[in-house]
């Protein structure tokens, strides 16, 4: 045992030293050698979570334990070394993705997926052919779970542009120490300033390309949920910018959540946001969507039924049919992009004794 720590000590630094592009391949060759193995592979699912491709293997000349932890050390390696070369991306990618998708992608968190032992939180999004300005994002701090759904009106680059301005919006206030209600209004000023630039823009155009802009929609907002969650005690605070209404399993009922709805971001006049308080109890499952999910006929009903029919499943599988059935509905023509974001709280077998 000493003797395979001594080694896996010996496999970090190996890694750790070599070029980012081959890190992969370094860890191969010594796994390969160390286990006598005829062949080490390493695969990595894609965008979808549908398939897996092979990252890169290595021959060797001639206690699988060791796999594991060496995975765990590969882990860390990769969430490091991704960050300065392509190479985990491109194993990712089985398509082209076009520019929009491409800026809706480096929107969502690095993980579809957290399970910290206190909760379980899982997103999935099934683009549509003209991506439609969908996303998802969660992050912790020392008190708070933090999580947003968003959803830009519009289709492709346009929908992609007001995407990344209402999440770096809220990304922004978060970071910088605001509340729900800052972060809301900063969205919504994003929003709203890129839309009176837009008009300007719109103004200053001949009338033939005024009416080509009509015809293709210059409506420029979004709506979008916010909630912060306490650690502690799980008081739930929630704002509501025109989004449809959230999904709560609880004792195996599936219930509609009817929030009071302000107005999308970048919607003018606005009187504010009003911060709001969301039920969240102990074993609850939590279900945020975008209206894509409601489109093909039948989805509607067939996403509650599917919530209970998967009331113990983990989250990471569970949001992967409710997107996968509503594509099959829509007979893999998507009009607008299905995200959904599904939260244990808190996660099953999960120590947490504070009042919900």
């Amino acid at each position: 045992m000493a003797d395979d720590r001594a080694w896996l000590g010996e496999l970090l630094t190996s890694v750790e030293s070599a070029p980012p592009e081959m890190a992969v391949s370094v860890l191969a060759r010594l796994l390969a050698i160390k286990l006598a193995a005829t062949e080490v592979s390493f695969l990595i699912t894609d965008h979808g979570g549908k398939a897996v491709v092979r990252l890169t293997g290595a021959a060797a000349e001639g206690t699988m334990q060791l796999i594991v932890e060496a995975t765990h050390v590969l882990a860390y390696v990769v969430i490091t070394n991704r960050r300065f070369t392509d190479l985990y991306e491109w194993g990712r990618r089985t398509t082209r993705l076009s520019l929009a998708a491409e800026i809706q992608h480096r929107l969502l968190p690095d993980s579809f997926t957290c399970e910290t032992g206190r909760f379980i939180v899982a997103g999935a999004l099934e683009p549509a052919a003209d991506i439609g300005g969908d996303t998802f994002d969660y992050t912790l701090d020392r008190h708070a779970l933090h999580l947003s759904l968003t959803d830009a009106m519009g289709h492709d680059v346009q929908a992609a542009l007001v995407a990344t301005m209402v999440v770096g919006a809220l990304r922004n206030a978060r970071r910088a120490g605001g509340s729900l209600l800052d972060q809301a209004q900063d969205a919504h000023q994003a929003v709203a300033d890129y839309s009176d630039r837009a008009h300007q823009a719109f103004a200053d155009q001949s009338e033939r390309v005024r009416r080509a802009i009509i015809r293709h929609g210059a409506q420029v907002m979004a709506t979008g949920q916010l909630l912060r969650i306490s650690l502690d005690t799980g008081q739930t605070t929630f704002v509501n910018a025109g989004h449809v209404c959230p999904l709560r399993l609880r004792d195996g009922q599936v219930e509609e959540i009817t929030p009071l709805a302000d107005l999308p971001f970048g919607v003018t006049p606005n009187p504010g946001y009003r911060l709001q308080s969301l039920d969240l109890r102990q074993g609850d499952r939590l279900i945020l969507f975008t209206d894509g999910m409601l489109e093909p006929p039948g989805s509607e009903a067939g996403l509650s039924d599917l919530i209970q029919q998967t009331s113990d499943w983990h989250p990471r599988d569970a949001v992967r049919l409710f997107t996968e059935t509503v594509l099959q509905l829509s007979n893999y023509g998507l009009r607008d992009d299905a995200t959904v974001l599904c939260l244990d709280w808190p996660a099953p077998n999960s120590p947490y004794t504070g009042h919900c």
